[in-house]
Parts: structure tokens; C-alpha cells; sequence
């Protein structure tokens, strides 16, 4: 069976962190590999990012307000991508 995109991530990761040990002596290895988690962090925001907003599905993203009850009180809309503007005609 292939290995899957996470696996492949996975690896990939380890491998870096090998490579990084084998100079630990010279450099904070906590400091390298959570460098490395944040970039990948942000590259893993980037793809998400950009499928959100050329995606045709139109997508928005709600919070519900509650009151002091407990019961829910109204909606404010968080994010929207540009195919829910334009379904919504809001473009």
C-alpha cells in the first residue's frame, strides 16, 4: 500500500529532525525543529488558504451568540470565500 501525503509529511519531518541531531552539538535542536513545525504550520495555512478561496463551493463560517440564558441569540458571520459573496450577490 503507497504511503499517504501525512506519512509522506511524517518522513519527511523525521528525516529532518536526523539531519538536524547530527549537528546538534552545534545548535539548539528544540529551536530548529519547532522552526520547522511553524514553516510547515504556515504552509499547511497557505494550501488552505488558497483552495478556500478559488474553491467554487461557496463557504461561510458562522458563530452563534448565545445570551445569558444559554440560548442561542443571533449569528456573526467569521469568513466567507469569494464564490458565497458572489452566490449571496454580495460581489
Amino acid at each position: 500500500m503507497g504511503k499517504t501525503k501525512a506519512n509522506r509529511n511524517d518522513e519527511r519531518l523525521n528525516n529532518q529532525r536526523c539531519a538536524i541531531q547530527d549537528v546538534s552539538d552545534l545548535v539548539n535542536f528544540d529551536t530548529i525543529f519547532n522552526n520547522l513545525m511553524q514553516i510547515n504550520f504556515k504552509e499547511s495555512v497557505k494550501k488552505y488558504s488558497e483552495l478556500f478561496n478559488i474553491m467554487n463551493l461557496g463557504f461561510a463560517m458562522w458563530d452563534v451568540i448565545y445570551d445569558t440564558a444559554g440560548n442561542s441569540a443571533g449569528l456573526r458571520l467569521l469568513e466567507v470565500n469569494e464564490s458565497y459573496e458572489k452566490q449571496m450577490g454580495r460581489n
